[in-house]
């Protein structure tokens, strides 16, 4: 089991998304499926975008949270 996802943004000129299993996008609303380590059945999955408009950049992380099914 995994969990599928899309995470999206709008607004800036490019976009740099950061997975917590190493792996980066530069695509503006990428599409990522997180495969179940069998460790935990607790989900903490933090993501990061940095997000560049005009030369100036901004970098948020959120935390998908939740149970592996």
């Amino acid at each position: 089991a995994g969990i599928p996802m899309t995470v999206t943004a709008s607004g800036a000129d490019t976009y740099l998304w950061s997975f917590s299993d190493g792996t980066t996008s530069t695509e503006k609303n990428p599409k990522k499926y997180y495969v179940n380590p069998r460790t935990t059945e607790f989900v903490n999955l933090p993501v990061t975008l940095t997000a560049t408009k005009d030369g100036k950049s901004s970098t948020k992380t959120k935390t998908i949270v939740g149970w592996w099914d």
